[in-house]
């Protein structure tokens, strides 16, 4: 049966999808394309355009343009929408790598940080309470998938920094302050924490404080400092680098 109706419930309940409130509520949020839901592992169901697509694994709704249209976040839509169930993962302090984001608010960075963490073999990614909503569409269109292959947790900063501290757990701030260390003069590297800081203000002092080390990547004074997502991108492979 092909859904032409912008008001059939399963529409409607896609749409209300596209809102925080209702992912939070639903825990279920929405990815487009054949790319990234071939990549997904949790479809609860597909909405697609193509009469002869056929999945085995989830329930299909063949829609209309108009109703594609209308639960899509582009002006042209790819054809195939589904929702997907959020990620259910713990904190875990027996990792060897973790990336902490003190408050990353821009839904893009968050997205290319996601990406540089699965591409630099970064464990767990945990995001202090306030950073950028994961689910955000343009989160996880710029993590070109990378959002559904990492395991991603909001929690308190301060309190994971003490339980990873108190498991031999090196945590290294990125921050520009004076007592900052050259990203360069750290030469060998076991198991570690990277934070990285909010566009505007950066690492908050606190996390500062309580870091093991702070560090900073050294660079021409053209300008006053990197972008949050280049910066992690050149910190996490240097990291990995270190460990090879």
């Amino acid at each position: 049966m092909l859904i032409t109706s912008l008001n059939n419930k399963m529409v409607l309940y896609a749409n209300s999808l596209k809102e925080k409130k209702y992912r939070d509520i639903e825990k279920k949020y929405l990815i487009e394309g054949e790319h990234l839901i071939s990549m997904a592992t949790d479809i609860e169901c597909i909405f697609t355009t193509d009469l002869n697509y056929v999945n085995d694994k989830a329930t299909v709704y063949y829609v209309s343009e108009n109703v594609l249209k209308k639960l899509s976040f582009v002006q042209a839509p790819q054809g195939i929408i589904a929702i997907v169930n959020k990620q259910n993962y713990s904190f875990n302090d027996g990792l060897s790598s973790y990336l902490l984001c003190d408050k990353v608010a821009d839904p893009g960075n968050m997205g290319t940080i996601i990406r540089t963490a699965l591409a630099f073999n970064v464990d767990m990614i945990i995001l202090e309470n306030g950073s950028v909503d994961i689910y955000n569409e343009k989160v996880i269109r710029s993590s070109q998938g990378a959002i559904l292959k990492c395991k991603i947790i909001y929690a308190s900063l301060s309190d994971t920094i003490l339980k990873l501290q108190n498991n031999n757990v090196k945590v290294y701030a990125s921050t520009l302050s004076d007592r900052s260390i050259n990203l360069k003069d750290v030469k060998k590297i076991g198991k570690y924490a990277l934070v990285v800081g909010n566009e505007g203000s950066g690492v908050s002092k606190h996390i500062q404080d309580i870091s093991d080390y702070n560090i900073k990547i050294m660079h021409s004074n053209a300008i006053d400092s990197l972008n949050v997502g280049v910066a992690t991108s050149i910190m996490l492979y240097y990291f990995d680098s270190l460990k090879k």
